[in-house]
């Protein structure tokens, strides 16, 4: 018995938190709009203000090459979406490393995770952003996106995303 505590803790640890709650599925998905006000932002880069982006993703299946996708509103100037359905990427190497456990100060998070996209079109076509979605105890989900180092001027995009759940 005493063999066998340490498998069972394991066992109820991972049930307390039922991720499944998250799953989007065909009617519904997460959207929120890039935090940041009107004109120049230290949040807010590459993203127009407004900007407004959905998640559609399957938490219980992180490490499945492509549990998700990302679509982002097109922009009012130039009428691109800095993604269009773009897949989430899993990066398989997080998976043996603790990077893959990182989290944010403050609590508030069921759990995080780290993904890559790659668009095929708009200002990031071509290009690598890394993309952190964050579970949050309230239901919503928090998306940070980031590609490059944040110079504007660059093509560089950062933007945080507050979504909730809405219906189709």
């Amino acid at each position: 018995m005493r063999a066998l505590a340490p498998l069972l803790s394991l066992v109820a640890l991972c049930a307390c938190d039922d991720l499944s709650r998250f799953r989007t599925d065909g009617e519904s998905l997460y959207r929120g709009d890039v935090v940041g006000d009107e004109g120049e932002s230290f949040l807010r880069r590459g993203f127009a203000p407004g900007t407004s982006l959905d998640l559609e993703f399957d938490p219980t299946t992180p490490d499945v090459p492509q549990p998700g996708t990302l679509t982002s509103s097109p922009d009012p100037t130039s009428g691109e979406r800095v993604f269009d359905a773009t897949p989430l990427r899993s990066i398989a190497p997080l998976q043996h490393d603790l990077l893959s456990e990182y989290d944010f100060p403050g609590g508030g998070r069921v759990r995080n995770y780290l993904y890559v996209v790659r668009p095929e079109s708009g200002p990031l076509a071509g290009r690598d952003a890394m993309v952190f979605v964050s579970l949050l105890d309230d239901g919503g989900v928090e998306v940070r996106v980031i590609a490059g180092a944040g110079d504007e001027a660059s093509g560089d995009h950062f933007g945080l995303f507050r979504m909730t759940r809405v219906d189709r």
